[in-house]
């Protein structure tokens, strides 16, 4: 993805970030970048669904509660 895009949209910045912190595996910080956004109502049912997919398929899910 291209580095402009990537910087330009907040949104796009932001899943950017929830992807790299699935890479390194850092679960917590997984969880603090999908609150710590104002996603927009288009985006927000994705996140929400994909990554309550991924904490519950670690047994991670009580994040969530």
């Amino acid at each position: 993805m291209p580095e402009l895009v990537k910087e330009s949209v907040a949104e796009v910045a932001a899943v950017w970030r929830i992807g790299q912190q699935l890479w390194r595996r850092d679960f917590a910080a997984v969880h603090e970048a999908v609150r710590g956004f104002d996603w927009s109502a288009e985006v927000r049912d994705l996140v929400l669904a994909f990554s309550g997919k991924v904490f519950e398929k670690l047994d991670l899910c009580y994040f969530f509660l």
